[in-house]
């Protein structure tokens, strides 16, 4: 979290379920924080639920794993394109 307050960065990219974080509290505390820059959700999670509560966590985007990198660029072109 320090490194959020102290750089600056494009978007961030948040696991949902890893080790002892987890990952919609994560994205709800930097929206609570000023974090305005795009948060893309990743995750293995097959339920329909996953995607409309990571959106209501504070995401801006969200894809399933296995991530290509054609799938990861057109995720993160939609998310950090300049609004129009």
């Amino acid at each position: 979290m320090a490194e959020v307050a102290t750089a600056a960065f494009d978007a961030a990219l948040l696991d949902l379920d890893l080790p002892g974080v987890d990952g919609f509290a994560l994205a709800r505390q930097l929206r609570a924080q000023g974090f305005t820059r795009p948060l893309i959700a990743i995750t293995a999670r097959a339920d329909a639920d996953a995607e409309p509560d990571a959106l209501a966590a504070g995401f801006d985007g969200f894809v399933r794993k296995p991530v290509t990198g054609a799938m990861l660029a057109e995720l993160l072109e939609d998310c950090c394109a300049p609004a129009r």
